[in-house]
């Protein structure tokens, strides 16, 4: 497919399995019948996906690593749309946009993950004060594209829109990726330190995931900038003391204290 021209959209894969894959059951389950649906749909090109998901929880809890494992299983391409990007406080330029963007996916069998869908569901008040003063505009426009689009499309959220807005009446499944629990990160932070890494014998793993409540992409950064550390010291063990600075720094992106 030919994005080049197109900043806000980006072709996404993984490396990764669906064993790589922490999530809560419920919602495995369900992300499980839409990788089973398109399956269904890859091998009848009679049917019609007919599928239109929102997954939605708060940034970090796997909603972009599991529609790349969904497309990865089924064998088609995923296309991240930046929707914050691709909308313009022009409702003549968002226009275009989305024409380009469904014009494109039709010529290609492909899953459309639109991601920062927030930006639809703002309040009015907040809406007259951003760079999107037509978000009822924008949001028919783009439930009428995905309905004449015979691809699956998954949009991502950080919040639940209302449950009686026109958004949520227009999708056929609604998935919550919750914060993983601590038996849950456990295994993420296990999971994501190398093989080749040491961990200094005051790193007791169990007890930081049940003391500090993070995402698996909280994780996956910290665990990343403790590993940078310990290549500047040109070796292989991990500091506990590199771990908990690297805590310190995620939750200040949040604003939250470490305690």
């Amino acid at each position: 497919m030919n994005y080049k021209t197109l900043d806000f959209i980006k072709h996404i894969e993984t490396p990764l399995n669906w064993s790589d894959l922490i999530l809560d059951q419920y919602a495995f389950t369900e992300v499980m019948k839409i990788s089973s649906w398109l399956k269904e749909w890859c091998l009848n090109k009679k049917l019609n996906p007919g599928i239109r998901s929102l997954f939605y929880g708060r940034p970090g809890t796997g909603k972009t690593l599991t529609a790349t494992l969904i497309s990865k299983s089924v064998g088609l391409d995923l296309y991240r749309v930046d929707l914050s990007m691709a909308i313009s406080k022009y409702i003549g330029e968002t226009e275009v946009n989305l024409k380009n963007i469904f014009d494109q996916a039709k010529k290609n069998k492909c899953i459309l993950f639109f991601d920062e869908t927030d930006i639809l569901f703002e309040s009015h008040s907040q809406i007259n004060n951003s760079n999107n003063p037509h978000s009822n505009n924008v949001m028919a426009n783009l439930i009428q594209k995905c309905e004449e689009y015979a691809g699956p499309v998954v949009f991502s959220a950080n919040l639940k829109p209302n449950p009686d807005s026109l958004f949520i009446q227009n999708v056929q499944s609604v998935i919550y990726f919750p914060i993983p629990d601590a038996a849950q990160r456990t295994l993420l932070w296990k999971n994501t330190f190398s093989h080749n890494a040491v961990l200094e014998d005051q790193v007791n793993i169990e007890e930081i995931a049940n003391k500090y409540e993070l995402t698996g992409g909280s994780i996956f950064n910290i665990v990343r900038y403790a590993s940078l550390m310990a290549i500047k010291r040109d070796h292989n063990t991990i500091l506990l003391s590199d771990i908990i600075e690297g805590i310190s720094r995620e939750f200040e992106k949040i604003g939250k204290p470490l305690s």
